[in-house]
């Protein structure tokens, strides 16, 4: 791999730490997950040190949604029809069990 990211978030800041060469050369023995992560973690324990703890900010959850409501009898009786002849064709394509 020619770079190694890690980003990582808290509640007051979104922060990224690359790790590469501007030239393009490859970057070996390295991934996102290792070093950089070490750096994150360590840079943000010292910007975030005296900071009281937070949640992170989270979006309301959406209202609940009604059920829907029962379908009229007619509805019901043409769905019905509908089921029991799709049921018969393929009963007799298939034969009965």
């Amino acid at each position: 791999a020619r770079d190694a990211w890690f980003v990582g978030f808290t509640a007051d800041y979104v922060t990224g730490v690359w790790m590469g060469y501007d030239d393009n050369t490859p970057l070996t023995g390295t991934t996102g997950g290792g070093l950089p992560a070490e750096i994150w973690r360590e840079t943000m324990v010292r910007v975030e040190d005296g900071l009281p703890v937070r949640p992170l900010p989270e979006r309301a959850p959406a209202p609940p949604v009604a059920a829907a409501p029962a379908l009229p009898a007619p509805v019901a009786t043409v769905q019905a029809a509908v089921r029991n002849a799709v049921q018969n064709v393929l009963q007799g394509l298939f034969g009965r069990n």
